[in-house]
């Protein structure tokens, strides 16, 4: 949502850049959430170059992980269309409830199929509405961070555009229409940047209530999936994001919805890193709970969990996030 790149040209080569500074929330430890998104846009790179007429080759890290620069993208004459360069424009996180019927075979082997073009990445998913129903109960278990750990929520209500000229001035976050709350709701929400009031609230269980819709739009989805990688790490992650993004683009052309949904897995890198900075006693504890139910629902053995999302069909979205003109230096 906060579009984390930049771009640069030298001579004929493209270099795609790393604006670390554009997320530092918990969920982003050692920038490996911002990694997922640079390598969302390195692979819509990859596609748009193909329909240009153009085979793009992207040399990653070619400085190294610590260094901003990320690709040297290089390109040559030649290559077939890709099919899902149409989709690069509509596709967008749908929020709203979808049909909990189970997706076709076909489907499935065809999202998994543009996911293993990377050798290091996998993806697991789950369609049994009483695996789908354990499930809502661990990512409800996560979530309830959002509304309890004062860091999450400051930097999630910083992420809200709450009316058409901050869209049009930001150009990135996520416009309040897009959470699908309605127009009370939307009202209501807005209440909920006092972190005191939200103190309040909590004295009564609100984290809990909250959380649960994580939980209700779970179980209100034809599949969850799961891409992992085999080890944590700036290149692994860079990769799960551009399987992601061909998945995601291949649910838009099949016209199916999907949301992505992975803040509790992200927290969970925090354990696995052992970077437990900003997280208390409790909040550990509730992490640690939900990391091995996890593993056992997608029937992990030693892959470690970087991207869940949830695919159905459903109606069109109530709103769009915006995209930033291309920084280019």
């Amino acid at each position: 949502n906060l579009q984390p790149w930049k771009f640069r040209w030298d001579d004929d080569r493209l270099f795609l850049l790393r604006d670390s500074g554009r997320d530092t929330s918990l969920y982003n430890v050692r920038d490996l959430a911002t990694f997922v998104g640079l390598g969302a846009a390195l692979e819509n790179v990859v596609i748009a170059a193909y329909n240009l007429g153009y085979e793009a080759s992207p040399l990653c890290f070619p400085q190294g992980a610590a260094n901003p620069t990320v690709a040297c993208i290089s390109f040559a004459q030649g290559g077939r269309p890709d099919p899902l360069f149409d989709a690069i424009a509509t596709r967008c996180s749908h929020r709203k409830p979808y049909s909990t019927h189970p997706l076709g075979a076909q489907i499935l082997e065809t999202l998994t199929a543009e996911a293993r073009r990377f050798s290091e990445i996998g993806i697991f998913c789950i369609q049994d509405g009483e695996e789908r129903k354990r499930l809502s109960k661990l990512a409800a278990q996560g979530d309830r961070t959002l509304f309890e750990k004062s860091l999450i929520h400051a930097h999630f209500f910083s992420c809200i555009r709450w009316n058409e000229e901050e869209v049009q001035r930001t150009k990135d976050g996520l416009p309040i229409t897009t959470l699908e709350l309605g127009r009370v709701g939307s009202a209501l929400f807005r209440l909920l940047r006092n972190r005191s009031l939200i103190r309040f609230l909590n004295c009564f269980g609100f984290s809990r209530m909250a959380a649960s819709r994580s939980g209700s739009m779970i179980r209100e989805s034809s599949a969850i999936g799961l891409i992992t990688v085999p080890r944590i790490s700036a290149q692994t992650f860079l990769a799960a994001g551009r399987a992601f993004q061909r998945v995601w683009l291949t649910a838009t052309a099949q016209k199916l919805s999907l949301q992505p949904m992975t803040g509790f897995v992200l927290l969970q890198l925090r354990l696995i890193l052992g970077e437990l900075a900003g997280l208390n006693e409790k909040e550990i504890r509730l992490l640690t709970s939900t990391r091995q139910p996890l593993s056992e629902l997608f029937h992990l053995e030693s892959e470690v969990p970087a991207i869940m999302f949830r695919l159905g069909v459903g109606a069109p979205p109530s709103g769009r996030t915006v995209r930033k003109e291309i920084p280019i230096d």
